[in-house]
């Protein structure tokens, strides 16, 4: 009972540090700037993927193992007009892209210097902040980039280990589990790496463990229940109709952002636990 007790205590004071740094509110600011990014993102990072030969059903696979089931058809359409159009939309795209993903990614970095109250004095230019805030843009989407080509290849050796394990009883069952597993871990490590240098602090990397923790497993979550909930609900779609794709990348973008805040909001609560 005392455990019990201990930990809603825990869970109130989450809930109260998330009111008083106004995650929901810097949430939507990131959502809204990530939304107007997309599709020119997708167009350019598919663009790019062009050039490493990967066919398009090949790459739109990967892609479904990201993004939720509904979305499936908008990410298909987004594939096949890329690949069928010419290269010359690659520039457009850039711009765009970097301008907008950057906005959210400024955004971003605003709301976890929020949560983790990071100082004024400490607090760096919005020049610098901005043009730190291009050159992480221009990682992310090259990170980007290799993620979705290290899934396909991600196939090819699935494929071998099938071969292999074949004549083992439910191996695909194994291989489910498997590439789950690496879908968790590779989430983990970027939540980790945004807890750790996105924001302008001096906490470790052990510090940042359990929001990591959370925000993977949580991100996985959200995805799954997303699309269950439109699979078993057809309401959703028969009340927007044609915008439904839009309100779910909107609701979709927006929890996700809000687990990364959250994740950064339990890190800094165990801290203050830790020093008491």
């Amino acid at each position: 009972m005392k455990k019990i007790k201990e930990k809603y205590i825990i869970a109130q004071r989450v809930f109260k540090l998330m009111e008083d740094d106004h995650v929901g509110a810097y949430s939507a600011q990131c959502a809204y700037y990530t939304i107007l990014s997309f599709i020119p993102f997708i167009i350019l990072v598919i663009t790019l993927i062009q050039y490493t030969g990967i066919q398009p059903q090949t790459l739109f696979e990967a892609i479904t193992k990201i993004v939720p089931e509904s979305m499936n058809d908008m990410v298909l359409g987004v594939v096949e007009e890329v690949y069928s159009k010419s290269i010359g939309t690659i520039s457009i795209s850039i711009i765009f892209t970097i301008w907008s993903a950057g906005k959210g990614l400024f955004a971003l970095t605003s709301g976890l210097q929020n949560v983790y109250k990071i100082h004024t004095e400490k607090q760096v230019s919005y020049l610098y902040l901005r043009l730190k805030v291009f050159i992480e843009t221009i990682i992310f989407i090259i990170l980007i980039v290799l993620g979705l080509t290290l899934l396909v290849f991600g196939d090819s050796l699935k494929y071998i280990i099938q071969q292999q394990l074949e004549g083992i009883k439910n191996y695909d069952v194994l291989i489910s589990i498997f590439t789950q597993l690496t879908f968790w871990i590779i989430t983990f490590v970027i939540f980790l790496f945004i807890y750790k240098f996105i924001p302008k602090h001096d906490m470790s990397f052990k510090g940042q463990i359990y929001g990591a923790v959370f925000g993977s497993i949580a991100l996985n979550v959200i995805s799954f229940i997303f699309s269950k909930y439109l699979y078993i609900f057809k309401g959703f779609s028969l009340t927007y109709g044609s915008l439904t794709t839009l309100m779910l990348i909107m609701m979709w973008t927006y929890a996700c952002f809000y687990t990364v805040l959250l994740g950064a909001e339990i890190n800094k609560l165990l801290g203050i636990m830790h020093k008491d």
